[in-house]
């Protein structure tokens, strides 16, 4: 039964709990082995229930990961594996034999229950390769589960079930979705459906039942007897014999909740955060009230048993039912009017925005380690990837990345991160070391995980010194890049030690002020485009610090000031919208800004919004501005508004122009206009430092930048799903049900992993592509908010027991730094290809590198030739040995975003790397714990049908044989396709 399971400590398993504890009887049980033979036998002609007790433990809350292993969970391990080993009847899940036999069982299988709103799509599945692989090497084919159960997070994500079907998966479940469409579903017996999650992938690969838990994961009320709920007293000659009532009361509960569901069976799921510290009360008692219900069936047609989420799934399936379908999302969340869990879209910015680039140095670092072969030298380098591999997993939780947590676990998030990320990164020298044969230069190589506030030790202490750019994007890219430096004057010499323009510019105050700048001694940001970095490649300049006029030479552009507008116009401030909530950590408000927009039409531009030819309705003089909303605790009437001015200062020089904003002294903007440097994919660049963020009893703040154009986008917005999808979505409305919007702002809020954007019926459109989750919407036609940064002021009452008030390392309020990427095309096939791949460098971004001793091999690729456009290489990862690796690609592109990029596209595998032949090729499930070719999952019935046709069959037989043959694969839009690949190094 489901304890959709734990981090077993002493095997480094982190994973949400969900103890799947069963018992069944020999008789129940249509063999014994495991999977769905070694479920109970439904009984026909009655009404089946599924008693499944569990326990949620999360990796990570109120705790960090290991206290809680060390105060709860060691002990629900304890006492559950010894109940079952007292009675081999009972089924859960965490020993080999058990696992064998069939009496325990596991849920999900990743490295956690991961978020859905806040996650990345590589971290997603690189955290369920990584659970469903240490299960698989454990507990072998028995061992995997058959169902998903993300029973906990806040709002679900299209996307991640997308790529939970493809992992091979026959059902989901979950506990939370909009108390609005919850009620309608119960009331239409709508619970559970066919969720058709991507129209790319089509039916029935992306396909997947699904099913909302009745209220959420915990036991029904009157049975949580760990909370000291009344147990089953069944000796008659006691006073306190209840057994008739107990019975009497479990079967009402049970008919009331059959009457939202259409099958013949209901699942129960008894248990809670952390139950089963005592888990032969819990046993003993539901053994007394499994007994007493059953011996009076004949009364109410009711036969319960202990039973797991797969069986349940498997004996639902088997009723052949007719299952309406689903084909949006589950965001955004509320669970009452007036309470949107929006808010956690940006909650704990800075660790949304290490966690993002800790997964690039992850990708990036298993990708050189391959190209270099490290592998071969001895499974003790890999062994050094362990640890952020872990850390990864485990940040991935609902209550990690999301920031739903209490402060001190949320620094313990950062630093299990920050601590694989040091261990690790003594392999990028060693595989660049070996790849160039260069060991002298790279064994010094160091980082700089300080430089986005222009403080880097390495430079501080050196003025002649080469960059390293490594490029983990399947195709060349340009880069512009920043660096700390002590002086003004530089010369920026590329790999063919041609000169390059370059230009300095001041540390702007806004970045001064962070207090993680303490011991700083650059001044000053050395900027330079760094031209066609090779695929999957690197490039080496060298910067030396020169006197002024020398040849080469960098411009010093200082921050000059323009003016000052101290008094907005009467009527800028009023935004009200008339509401007021509650404001909490997981929950956003009906907001109020505060910050007046900017009104002089020569202080903003940006590269296209201005440029664009006159039918392109997007320039707008006040095109980016910033604001606060208000935060009240309770229902408090409508706030006193004081505005503020904003100071002026610009920057003009070869390399960027730039506007820099002052609106307060705690909020300070940058908006950068990139001279013009052949690259196709230009945009502009949008820095927002926010903090630290005033703080007082009463009033919490959460700041937001808007983007205003003239489009006219009629109520319409699109978000990405996960960074892969695109969705479309309409203010004010839901697919599925007649929304009551009680939250003009929060009701409108969504999850954006990397792009939000507006189009116009001609074709105009205008992008933000982000450098972090954040939340955001389209609060009115033609304008793009996104929230920034956010404190509250007090606990939100859903448990985590405390505000949001992250401080930095002064103790103040935390200091934020953002970066949008701004751009706007006059077509959608453009707008398309620069979305899709700027968001693609985005997350990719270089990995620079500083060395002192001048490296031999300036530029290199790990392509023998670059990928197609619309192809990257998802994951190359050392898997069994050095000779084998694991290989994911993908079509980076959905059904008609672009006439060619849209395409299917062939690859050849063969000689694709520079350093290794592929030898052979074996294709697996998106998270390479199934081979796809024996891989079988439920099929279910709905209107529109959805099996697999002829054509299909036909096309995947096709592709198998030209996979086996020529080592040749095909792409089409939205595809991942994994593969396990036997390789010879050259």
């Amino acid at each position: 039964s489901p304890f959709c399971y734990w981090e077993m400590r002493n095997l480094l398993l982190a994973a949400v709990a969900t103890l799947l504890l069963c018992s069944c009887s020999a008789a129940q049980r249509e063999a014994t082995s495991c999977g769905y033979n070694a479920c109970p036998k439904p009984v026909p002609g009655r009404y089946n229930v599924h008693l499944v007790p569990h326990t949620h433990d999360d990796v990570g809350w109120l705790r960090t990961v290991d206290q809680y292993y060390y105060y709860e969970v060691q002990f629900i391990i304890d006492t559950v594996i010894e109940e079952l080993l007292d009675n081999p009847e009972r089924k859960f899940t965490y020993v080999k034999q058990l696992v064998k036999n069939g009496q325990l069982q596991f849920a999900l299988g990743g490295w956690c229950m991961d978020d859905e709103a806040t996650t990345h799509y590589v971290d997603i599945i690189d955290q369920h390769t990584q659970g469903l692989r240490f299960l698989n090497d454990t507990f072998g084919d028995c061992g995997r589960p058959r169902v998903a159960w993300q029973v906990d997070p806040f709002g679900h994500s299209k996307e991640h079930t997308a790529m939970l079907a493809q992992m091979g998966f026959d059902g989901l479940y979950y506990g939370r979705i909009d108390y609005q469409d919850q009620a309608l579903r119960r009331k239409t017996r709508r619970m559970e459906m066919v969720w058709q999650a991507s129209q790319d992938i089509g039916s029935p690969r992306a396909d997947l039942f699904s099913g909302k838990l009745y209220d959420g994961y915990c036991q029904p009320g009157g049975f949580g007897f760990e909370y000291g709920d009344e147990p089953v007293q069944d000796d008659p000659q006691l006073y306190d014999y209840n057994v008739e009532q107990k019975v009497k009361q479990f079967v009402d509960m049970v008919n009331s909740r059959r009457q939202v569901y259409s099958s013949d069976h209901l699942m129960l799921t008894m248990g809670c955060d952390f139950q089963y510290q005592n888990a032969r009360k819990n046993f003993k008692i539901y053994d007394k009230l499994i007994k007493a219900v059953n011996a009076r069936t004949a009364a109410h047609n009711i036969t319960v048993y202990y039973s797991t989420p797969s069986c349940y799934t498997k004996s639902v399936h088997d009723q052949n039912l007719m299952w309406t379908v689903k084909s949006d999302d589950f965001f955004p969340y509320a669970h009452q009017a007036h309470a949107f869990w929006t808010g956690y879209f940006t909650s704990r910015a800075a660790l949304k925005r290490y966690v993002r680039t800790a997964s690039n140095q992850f990708q990036a670092i298993k990708q050189t380690s391959c190209l270099a072969g490290l592998q071969r030298a001895g499974p003790q380098l890999e062994a050094k990837l362990d640890l952020l591999r872990q850390a990864m997993g485990v940040v991935q939780h609902h209550d990690g990345v999301s920031g739903t947590e209490k402060q001190v676990v949320a620094y313990d998030y950062a630093l299990r991160v920050s601590t694989g990320i040091n261990q690790a990164y003594s392999l990028l020298q060693s595989a660049w070391a070996n790849l160039t044969g260069d060991s002298a230069a790279y064994s010094g190589m160091s980082s700089c995980s300080l430089a986005n506030i222009s403080y880097c030790p390495f430079t501080d202490s050196n003025n002649n010194f080469y960059l390293h750019f490594y490029n983990p994007v399947s195709h060349p890219v340009w880069h512009l890049a920043r660096i700390p430096v002590k002086g003004r004057y530089y010369v920026v010499s590329n790999q063919q030690g041609q000169a390059v323009t370059s230009q300095t510019i001041p540390v702007n105050n806004g970045t001064l002020r962070v207090p993680e700048r303490a011991g700083a001694k650059s001044s000053y940001e050395l900027v330079f485009n760094v031209s066609t970095i090779p695929a999957m490649g690197f490039v080496v300049y060298r910067v030396a610090a020169a006197a002024p006029g020398s040849p080469g030479v960098s411009t010093f552009t200082p921050i000059q000031s323009v003016f000052m507008d101290s008094k907005p116009a009467d009527g800028e401030l009023d935004w009200r919208d008339g509401g007021s909530e509650s404001l909490n950590e997981r929950e956003s408000l009906d907001y109020r800004p505060v910050f007046a927009p900017l009104k002089r039409d020569d202080v903003i531009e940006f590269s296209q919004l201005k440029e664009a030819k006159k039918s392109n309705p997007i320039g707008d003089s006040k095109m980016s501005y910033m604001a606060y909303y208000y935060g009240y605790p309770g229902n408090n009437s409508a706030p006193e508004f004081t505005a503020s001015g904003a100071y002026l200062f610009r920057v003009t020089g070869p390399v960027v122009n730039e506007t820099h904003v002052v609106w307060s002294n705690w909020t300070y903007q940058v908006l950068r206009k990139f001279a013009n440097n052949g690259d196709s994919l230009q945009y502009s660049e949008n820095e927002l430092t926010v903090g630290p963020i005033p703080y007082d009893a009463n009033t919490g703040r959460e700041v937001i930048v808007r983007y205003n154009t003239q489009l006219n986008s009629s109520a319409t917005f699109y978000t990405d799903a996960n960074g892969r999808q695109v969705l479309r979505r309409v203010r004010d409305y839901r697919p599925t049900w007649p929304l009551q919007q009680t939250e003009n702002v929060s009701g409108n809020y969504y999850p954006i992993n990397s792009q939000i954007f507006l189009n116009q019926s001609d074709g105009s459109s205008f992008m933000v592509l982000t450098d972090r989750s954040e939340g955001g919407g389209s609060i009115n036609d033609g304008q793009i908010e996104i929230m920034l940064h956010r404190i509250t002021v007090r606990d939100d009452a859903l448990g985590v027991g405390e505000a949001l008030q992250e401080k930095g390392s002064d103790g103040r309020g935390l200091v934020v730094k953002v970066t949008h990427w701004l751009a706007a095309d006059q077509s959608l096939p453009s707008s398309s290809r620069r979305r899709r791949e700027l968001a693609n460098r985005r997350y990719r971004e270089p990995l620079i590198g500083y060395l002192t001793a001048e490296p031999k091999v300036k530029s290199w690729s790990g392509l023998r030739r670059p990928l197609p456009e619309n192809v990257q290489v998802v994951t190359l990862d050392d898997w069994r040995g050095p000779n084998t690796k694991l290989l994911r690609l993908e079509h980076l592109y959905q059904i008609g975003e672009h006439p060619a990029l849209s395409q299917p596209v062939t690859v050849a595998l063969g000689q694709l790397f520079a350093t290794f032949n592929i030898l052979s090729a074996t294709e697996l499930t998106l998270a390479a714990n199934q081979n796809l070719n024996s891989a079988q999952r439920l099929q279910w019935r709905t209107p529109a049908g959805g099996g697999t046709t002829v054509g299909d069959a036909a096309r995947e037989a096709e592709e198998r044989l030209q996979l086996e043959q020529d080592i040749t694969v095909t792409l089409r839009p939205m595809q991942i396709r994994t593969f396990v690949v036997q390789v010879q190094y050259l």
